[in-house]
């Protein structure tokens, strides 16, 4: 289940800050599950559906590795639990796979909470939600294009 209503929900229901702290615990959990399902599945399956299927997204997962589970984490719209099986798959070592999660999914987090807040309390601060999650939004998908242009050669998709 995608954990944005959950964390706009733990915004409208334990405010912004509480909200944000359970959104990371179930954050962490998750994402736990997700690395040691991914170690104990066949990488070398998964290695060779990337190479044949998504060759572009796999030489990125390759280079960039924690770098792009970190712009996966921060884009709104990026099947980030996809995201973080593929990069666990790719033996990234689990601090440095909790630690970008965690990071990177921090301002969002905050946001979604504050939009829970917000819905009862303030339209200029759900206004100003919005702005902040659209440009983010939009940067996240400037720098994927800019990642994916410039270091594979491949055309955009």
């Amino acid at each position: 289940m995608p954990g944005t209503p959950l964390m706009i929900l733990g915004g409208v229901y334990f405010g912004p800050i509480e909200g944000a702290i359970l959104s990371t615990i179930g954050l962490v959990m998750s994402a736990t599950l997700i690395y040691f399902f991914s170690s104990e599945v066949s990488v070398k399956k998964v290695k060779n559906l990337m190479e044949n299927r998504h060759k572009d997204l796999s030489i990125l997962i390759k280079t960039y590795n924690y770098k792009l589970l970190a712009l996966g984490m921060i884009c709104p719209i990026v099947p980030a639990d996809m995201l973080c099986f593929l990069s666990a798959a790719n033996g990234i070592k689990y601090s440095t796979y909790i630690l970008t999660i965690v990071i990177a999914n921090a301002p969002m987090r905050l946001l979604y909470s504050y939009i829970g807040v917000s819905f009862t309390k303030s339209t200029v601060g759900l206004i100003l939600t919005f702005v902040s999650i659209a440009l983010i939004f939009i940067i996240s998908i400037k720098m994927w294009n800019t990642l994916k242009k410039t270091n594979t050669g491949l055309p955009l998709k």
